[in-house]
């Protein structure tokens, strides 16, 4: 079994991982990429690609054409789905890993503020002395201030993360929104030509 240093590295690591696929691009999760033949009545044989997905993520659809110019950008897309999936699959796991030894350690040691405070705290268990008490009384409640801000501010980053990264996933349905519109525009004028010649 994993030591809880071990654990923390491994969390560590991962989500260095996942911050890496995120900073790449955005990503599609639970779709796939499906070559299709037209059907009815239409007059040509050219099969065509179409990313599924299971739930309705394509503007209230779970299907959508993809361009033969757009066919490697979704599937980089599925692809870093696929790894931010299996990467959170592993990140949940070891978590409840380190939850359940936290939880063991804290049920096999005789309970004391002294001891409390050491657990919550590593630098803590460093000051305490020989006897489990504390070496002085005020360094011991600024090392648990100091503890709370840490903590405080490593929850105030996970979340500027995520913000980020709905940010980031905003900026990039901004960018393909944009450059349909561009496309739409250049149909428009090269039609507009084509009729006034």
């Amino acid at each position: 079994m994993l030591t809880l240093e071990e654990l923390k590295t491994a969390l560590e690591i991962l989500d260095l991982e996942r911050a890496k696929i995120l900073s790449e691009g955005w990503y599609l999760q639970n779709c796939w990429l499906v070559q299709v033949r037209p059907g009815g009545t239409a007059r040509t044989s050219r099969q065509y690609w179409q990313v599924r997905s299971r739930q309705a993520v394509f503007n209230g659809k779970m299907v959508k054409h993809v361009k033969d110019n757009e066919l490697e950008d979704y599937k980089a897309a599925i692809d870093r789905g696929r790894q931010l999936k299996e990467i959170d699959r592993q990140i949940k796991k070891l978590q409840q890993q380190f939850n359940r030894l936290t939880t063991s350690l804290h049920a096999s040691e005789p309970y004391s503020p002294a001891t409390q405070a050491a657990t919550q705290t590593p630098e803590l268990a460093d000051r305490l002395t020989g006897s489990g008490q504390p070496a002085d009384a005020a360094e011991l409640a600024e090392l648990m201030e100091q503890d709370l801000l840490v903590k405080e501010i490593i929850a105030n980053s996970q979340s500027l993360r995520a913000s980020l990264q709905k940010s980031l996933a905003h900026s990039r349905a901004l960018m393909v929104a944009n450059q349909r519109l561009r496309d739409t525009g250049l149909r428009a004028r090269q039609t507009e030509r084509f009729e006034g010649k």
